[in-house]
């Protein structure tokens, strides 16, 4: 375990507690040196044990080249002896952050210094993100509400700046909020507001070169993660405040944390400049103040009224009114998108029975469907004159003349258009842009609040009915079923999992799903599946609960209507008296193995037994047939000598049959004729053919190839299927065999007119010691080993035999060889 065990952990206890943890443990000296780590903590990070031990931490947990100077548990442990928790970012060997929830405790020696940290990491990166979504949001509105109430009230120009910096550093939680003013002669940035922690002087505030490109861009700029003089590791954007297309102002801000300036982010730091920007003109100036405070007024009305919780059709149509009153416009409405179409949910000014109903295109038919395009507001003030677009019938139809649509975009989720028009031509102030601007921002806002809220509630809606069914269906499962959240937490089991589980109900709740099995494996599934790297579910495997039980276990994920992964669920059927009957069926076979193994050998060991007796037999009656003279005797002797040739073909089916079985057979392959095997086995069953009345046809084809195989066995297995197609035929019937050649194989066939065989039966004439039905053995006789063994041979000639049959109208049967 290193020198940190040996000193503290003579008995080895630790070692073994710090291995089996399920929580990534880390070990790192005073020196940022990584000194031990469990197996978990290697997963965490992803690195191999040696590439982790004796590196520095913050290179291979952050990435950098010198220790964090925000959170440095390595740090602040020893100077205080005490435990250190935090909640940080991690970076894993493949480069994905994740956030990590840390523990920091101080290890000491025997003399009872500090030489070491023991760091204790748990991954929580995917909990809780709706909540911090939906709470990013409510966010985002309190600080534009708050700074457009402040605008309206507020008439001193350097209290309203400062009053917005205190703004976002409370509300948001940046570190240091500043905001400077720009002088228009130089362009020299002055700080002229500020809220955070305290700078020296004005002169030594930071991030001015971001301010510098700022305003020479008219762009908002981002630094992220670099080392200030001060020991502080932050992040600055700066965003510049424009009207009439000069910067007056830059708003700037830093944190601590580098993923806190998102798109969304900067859009809501460039909103409430827009918001702020015209107000600090007219109060520097000392015009239009009448102008610009009802605006700003209902800015903040509508966003007081969200935060209160009016509903979002309400909020939205009370804007409208608003936005009409105070611009003094005849007309103001919303567009929703609704697949290719944008439908007035929200409107004052129009024909009664317009709401709801009245639609546009989203192309380029309707000043929306542009604005939508262009992503920009779009200001008309004569549509007489206007070539970019059409004007759709909702605005030719009321005689409208001006207006300006501005887009409802959050994010990349566009929800419509908000728009203002009038029947007489109107000039429109950028003024006025700005303040439909605001308002799109708080009801897309809204809406996209809204939307997270019902998703959430959808979610939790879906898997308290889940659960419901669960209560009532799963009870009777034959199988432990559970479920967990989005972060391995068992939250529902049903009746049978305890008795799975060997544990109560409390021990099972919120514990961690791989807990309860022995194999590391089923961790790695249900973090892959959480994480949503498993394409194809469910996933199932074979594994052992620590109570002993085998089980088939099932695991899939469980979703919500946005598609996001809530949390797993999972089946555990026990198997163990299925595997113990596996063994005893394993057993069973291996003894039944033996059995046939030692059938075969007493068939094998029997042949020359009876054959010996056989042959004496034969030879014995063609002595007697040339000294016998009487008729009645010749023919009792050629019916013995008949009986004894077909004996010796039935044990020679059977010894092969035995060979099969036991791998013994020895194929000498070599060339072949087949035109002369076909002729010459055929000519063997003439006499049989003769005796039944049947006629054997033969058709050969022309050229013929040679084929390669063992021709003792070939003819043996045309024997068989010839013998076959004769015992079973109908007195004056036919067998007709084709020989062809067909690409590169031979194809021999047997037709007869026989008795036929059931098309559901014919798998199983194939199998040795068979015959369909006992009134077919007592009628025709036979072993049913004849075409058993046939198939055998052509299968060893890499061949294969078909068969087609007919109840009553006779059987064909074909095989092909491979040519050479």
């Amino acid at each position: 375990m290193g020198f940190m065990f040996q000193e503290v952990d003579e008995d080895g206890f630790l070692k073994d507690i710090f291995n089996y943890l399920e929580e990534g443990l880390i070990i790192i000296d005073l020196d940022y040196n990584v000194i031990e780590a469990n197996p978990a903590a290697l997963e965490l990070f992803g690195y191999k044990k040696e590439e982790l031990i004796d590196r520095k931490c913050y290179e291979r947990c952050h990435g950098e080249n010198e220790p964090c100077k925000v959170i440095c548990p390595v740090k602040e442990v020893p100077e205080t002896g005490e435990i250190k928790r935090a909640t940080h970012e991690h970076i894993r060997n493949s480069g994905d952050k994740w956030i990590s929830k840390i523990s920091a405790v101080p290890v000491r020696n025997k003399q009872g210094d500090i030489v070491a940290v023991m760091e204790i990491n748990t991954d929580i990166t995917n909990s809780g993100m709706a909540d911090k979504k939906i709470e990013h949001l409510k966010s985002v509105l309190q600080a534009i509400t708050e700074v457009n109430t402040v605008i309206t009230r507020e008439e001193n120009n350097n209290e309203l700046l400062k009053k917005v910096c205190d703004i976002l550093y409370r509300v948001r939680g940046y570190k240091l909020v500043w905001i400077g003013s720009i002088k228009e002669d130089t362009e020299e940035i002055v700080p002229v507001a500020k809220a955070g922690f305290e700078y020296k002087s004005y002169s030594s505030y930071p991030g001015k070169d971001v301010c510098t490109i700022a305003v020479k861009t008219k762009k908002p700029q981002i630094l992220k993660n670099k080392y200030e003089e001060r020991g502080n590791r932050l992040s600055s954007a700066a965003i510049p405040v424009i009207y009439d297309g000069r910067v007056l102002y830059t708003i700037n801000v830093r944190s601590d944390r580098a993923e806190v300036f998102t798109e969304d982010e900067i859009n809501l730091l460039m909103q409430i400049g827009r918001d702020i920007a015209f107000a600090l003109k007219v109060i520097k100036e000392k015009k239009e103040t009448k102008y610009i405070l009802p605006q700003q007024i209902v800015v903040a009305k509508i966003g007081e009224l969200f935060m209160n919780g009016a509903e979002i059709e309400a909020l939205m149509q009370t804007s409208v009114e608003l936005v009409a009153e105070v611009m003094d416009i005849e007309f103001c409405k919303i567009l929703w998108l609704e697949g290719d179409k944008l439908r007035l949910i929200a409107g004052t000014g129009w024909p009664p029975g317009t709401l709801g109903k009245a639609e546009v295109s989203k192309g380029n038919e309707s000043q929306a469907g542009y604005t939508l395009q262009m992503k920009k507001a779009v200001v008309v003030e004569d549509f007489g004159k206007e070539r970019r677009f059409k004007m759709p019938r909702l605005l030719s139809d009321n005689l409208i003349v001006s207006g300006i649509s501005v887009p409802m975009i959050y994010g990349d989720k566009v929800y419509g258009v908000i728009g203002v028009h009038s029947k007489q031509k109107r000039k429109y102030s950028q003024a006025d842009v700005d303040f439909l601007s605001s308002i799109a921002s708080i009801l897309t806002a809204a809406a996209e609040h809204r939307r997270n809220e019902e998703a959430v509630k959808r979610s939790q809606k879906k898997l308290k009915e889940f659960f419901r069914e669960l209560g009532s269906v799963m009870h009777t499962v034959p199988a432990a079923v559970f479920t967990t959240d989005s972060s391995g937490l068992i939250n529902f089991i049903n009746r049978r999992t305890p008795k799975y589980f060997g544990k109560n109900e409390n021990d099972i709740i919120r514990s961690y799903i791989w807990e309860h099995f022995k194999e590391v494996i089923v961790k790695n599934i249900v973090i892959d599946i959480l994480r949503g790297n498993v394409k194809k579910e469910p996933v199932n495997l074979e594994a052992t609960l620590k109570s002993g039980k085998n089980v088939e276990l099932a695991i899939s994920s469980l979703q919500n209507d946005s598609g996001e992964i809530d949390g797993i669920v999972a089946s555990a059927l026990d198997i163990t008296p299925l595997k113990e009957a596996h063994m005893e069926l394993k057993k069973a076979y291996e003894q039944l193995k033996s059995v046939d193994i030692l059938k075969n050998n007493i068939i094998a060991n029997v042949r020359h037994e009876i054959l010996t007796p056989v042959t004496v037999m034969k030879g014995t009656l063609e002595l007697l047939e040339g000294e016998v003279k009487d008729e009645c005797n010749i023919e009792m002797i050629k019916m013995s000598k008949k009986s004894l040739q077909k004996l010796s073909e039935i044990v020679d089916n059977l010894v092969a049959v035995s060979s099969f079985y036991r791998g013994e057979v020895n194929i000498n392959f070599k060339d072949i004729d087949i035109r002369a095997l076909v002729k010459n086995t055929v000519s063997k069953k003439k006499t049989l053919a003769r005796e039944k009345k049947v006629k054997i046809i033969l058709h050969m084809g022309r050229n013929i190839p040679i084929i390669e195989g063992d021709e003792d066995n070939l003819s043996r297995a045309l024997l068989n299927i010839v013998d076959n197609a004769i015992k079973f035929n109908r007195e004056g019937g036919n067998v007709e065999i084709n020989v062809k050649s067909l690409r590169n194989k031979v194809i021999i066939g047997i037709k007869d007119t026989g008795v036929g065989m059931p098309k559901e039966r014919l798998d199983e004439i194939f199998k040795p010691l068979t015959q369909l039905d006992a009134s077919i053995r007592r009628r025709y006789s036979g072993t049913g080993m004849g075409l058993a063994v046939a198939k055998k041979i052509i299968e060893l000639h890499s061949g294969k035999l078909f068969v087609e049959s007919k109840l009553g109208k006779g059987t064909t049967f074909w095989f092909d060889l491979p040519v050479k």
